[in-house]
């Protein structure tokens, strides 16, 4: 079975991303946790009731993550076996990527303009110059995300690589009654 290396590298890329995900569904996870025990101890019932919707939101949202998680591993053991299923998953993935990513990306680029803040005329020059690496460090990801979108959607649908997941190779195995009986 012939792998490519774009292939490879996009399943270590998703790899990478789904490892991402679970890192940041473990994070929202011990958030939810640390803020619940904090809400517990002394507060107001309507402080309660006013967290408590984004405690669930931020629960759901750790669920999400690792429900995308457990998808990108999946398409990339999908990948390594070079199963024609993972990359239309891989297409679906990079698709979302694009979707998600260049309207991010616009959208960092058009906020990125320097509003007026209330620091101290000591501390302006050092304020802004630190929006403007978070604005910078922004726009590189989401143009990262954007990027690697739009290489799997040419990517994957390239011939080349369509013949390869089609191919006898690609295929997976028929089961092992049918291979005892054939030969």
């Amino acid at each position: 079975m012939k792998r490519l290396p774009g292939v490879i590298v996009s399943a270590i890329l998703l790899v990478i991303g789904s490892l991402f995900q679970l890192l940041m569904a473990a994070l929202l996870g011990f958030g939810v946790l640390i803020r619940g025990q904090e809400l517990s101890h002394g507060t107001s019932t309507q402080l309660v009731a006013q967290t408590a919707w984004l405690l669930w939101t931020y629960l759901a949202i750790a669920v999400v993550c690792v429900g995308l998680a457990v998808w990108g591993f999946i398409t990339s053991i999908g990948l390594f076996r070079m199963r024609s299923w993972a990359r239309y998953s891989t297409l679906i993935i990079g698709g979302t990527l694009v979707v998600l990513g260049v309207p991010g990306l616009l959208m960092i680029l058009i906020l990125a303009v320097p509003a007026a803040t209330n620091v101290g005329p000591d501390y302006a020059q050092a304020h802004q110059a630190a929006q403007e690496i978070v604005a910078v460090g922004t726009a590189l990801v989401y143009a990262g995300v954007s990027g690697i979108g739009i290489w799997w959607l040419v990517y994957f649908n390239r011939r080349a690589v369509r013949q390869a997941f089609t191919s006898a190779l690609g295929s997976p195995a028929p089961p092992r009654c049918i291979q005892t009986a054939i030969g």
